[in-house]
């Protein structure tokens, strides 16, 4: 799968930060990254998802949420929560 150039875009205004996505259909998030971060993130977690037999990667959202939360919340991010209405 691609990137668009609209989510391009998007990428480019974040300044390096994640990017939220919304799925209009379902409402779903989504946090797009780099894969060098998504990467990091596996290997901070590899300890606990070795010592548990039900790990799931939906178990990690809530870790990565904490993570990032302090770029999200900063300023201009809320311009992305309403990439929509605003969008060029």
């Amino acid at each position: 799968m691609n990137i668009t150039p609209e989510i391009r875009q998007a990428i480019e205004r974040s300044g390096g930060e994640p990017l939220r996505l919304e799925d209009p259909l379902n409402c779903e998030v989504y946090i797009l990254l780099k894969a060098s971060a998504f990467e990091r993130i596996q290997r901070l977690l590899a300890p606990l998802i070795s010592k548990r037999d039900d790990w799931q990667w939906a178990d990690a959202y809530a870790v990565a949420d904490e993570a990032f939360r302090e770029g999200w919340e900063a300023p201009g991010m809320s311009d992305y929560d309403e990439y929509e209405k605003n969008r060029p």
